[in-house]
């Protein structure tokens, strides 16, 4: 994690997510803009936020205590 991204490792590949895309996703759950069920969250991702590695980001804020 840095200032602008937070790495993700995989044993098969490594990636990173953009801070800003994240706290993007985060503001529009908050405002009940974007579903809190993370099941249902990487499409609504895709279009409102990101197209990059929206699954992954269901995790992170999941794990984060941000997503059901």
């Amino acid at each position: 994690m840095d200032d602008d991204y937070v790495h993700i490792q995989h044993s098969l590949w490594r990636d990173r997510l953009a801070r800003e895309h994240l706290e993007k996703a985060v503001a529009l759950i908050e405002t009940d803009a974007m579903t809190r069920h993370a099941g249902l969250f990487a499409e609504e991702y895709r279009t409102m936020v990101a197209d990059v590695r929206a699954t992954s980001v269901a995790h992170v804020l999941k794990h984060l205590g941000v997503l059901e």
